[in-house]
């Protein structure tokens, strides 16, 4: 049902298989770091078959899940990131990636935070990054900032609007962060 899911992108279904794992070990009255490492290998096990499954097995290579992380919480969040961005990262990357510098592009005057676009195109914060600066060679933050000053550019070479407007159009708040 994991690699289904994972295959199938639905980051949704991947997070609340993982929960349930995690919430069932937490109902346990103990468990042992030898416990988790044997979870923690098993779960190395299914990302390298899931990879070796995809198709673009040569372009990427299969992040490993620490064997010695003690902390349940931490070994959670690790493993959803690790199955997120093999759903990414296999099936489809490259137009994900457009898709978010096009959503940039178009959406520039808005919340252009990392938590909002990994939100919106489903992928975790941490590799949304990863992979923005693999391929544009510039962190979310800067082609953000890139984009927004090319149109204020063009609002005052064209346009009548105060740079106050055009501070607010291109998605600055305070006019005093424009200049």
């Amino acid at each position: 049902m994991l690699k289904a899911a994972v295959r199938d992108k639905n980051l949704e279904t991947v997070g609340n298989i993982v929960s349930e794992f995690c919430n069932g070990i937490r109902r346990k009255e103990y468990f042992s770091l030898y416990e988790l490492q044997i979870y923690t290998t098993e779960i190395n096990l299914l990302l390298r078959k899931i990879m070796m499954e995809s198709r673009e097995v040569d372009s990427f290579t299969v992040r490993q899940i620490s064997l010695w992380i003690y902390d349940l919480d931490v070994w959670e969040e690790s493993v959803k990131n690790a199955f997120y961005e093999i759903a990414s990262c296999h099936f489809g990357t490259t137009a994900n990636i457009t898709a978010v510098y096009a959503y940039i592009q178009e959406n520039f005057g808005g919340n252009l935070s990392i938590p909002a676009l990994s939100s919106q195109f489903n992928m975790s914060p941490q590799y949304l990054s990863k992979l923005f600066k693999n391929y544009y060679k510039k962190t979310i933050g800067q082609m953000v900032t890139a984009v927004r000053i090319e149109k204020a550019k063009e609002c005052l070479r064209h346009g009548t609007a105060t740079i106050s407007e055009i501070a607010h159009l291109t998605g600055y708040e305070d006019e005093n962060y424009f200049g």
